[in-house]
């Protein structure tokens, strides 16, 4: 498995053993140092930066997840701390997912269509220059 594109701090926790909760909240940022392209597509879609609350891919997002005490369940703040780590963790991994795969949508839509059609068009330019040429020739 590759190195994944996203940065996070460490988690900071809320505590209420009173309650049965405890809360984490991690700050992640993504990263486009190996996907330039991704900057390019983001940077220029408005419509990407409000859906997505961020202005720019490597912009820091804070993200939030609490465990809850189940009734019949003893209270274990080591554990719960865990499983409020994880579910953010997995929050984050979501969002940059659904984040990049928008991206990587947006660029086979749009930027390799467009260069399919460019590419299509030299091709048939490149054989019609053929069959004239040919005619030329004889």
């Amino acid at each position: 498995m590759s190195k994944i594109n996203v940065q996070m701090r460490q988690p900071k926790y809320i505590i209420k053993p009173e309650d049965g909760v405890v809360i984490c909240s991690i700050t992640a940022k993504g990263s486009n140092d190996c996907y330039t392209n991704f900057y390019d597509v983001f940077i220029d879609n408005p419509k990407l930066k409000d859906k997505y609350g961020i202005n720019y891919i490597d912009s820091a997002k804070i993200f939030t997840a609490v465990a809850k005490l189940h009734k019949e369940d003893k209270w274990d703040e080591i554990k719960g701390k865990r499983i409020a780590e994880s579910k953010c963790k997995r929050k984050i991994y979501k969002f940059y997912l659904r984040l990049y795969s928008t991206i990587y949508n947006e660029i086979l839509n749009k930027d390799i269509k467009l260069l399919n059609q460019h590419r299509d068009n030299l091709f048939y330019c490149v054989n019609r220059e053929a069959n004239h040429l040919k005619e030329l020739m004889q």
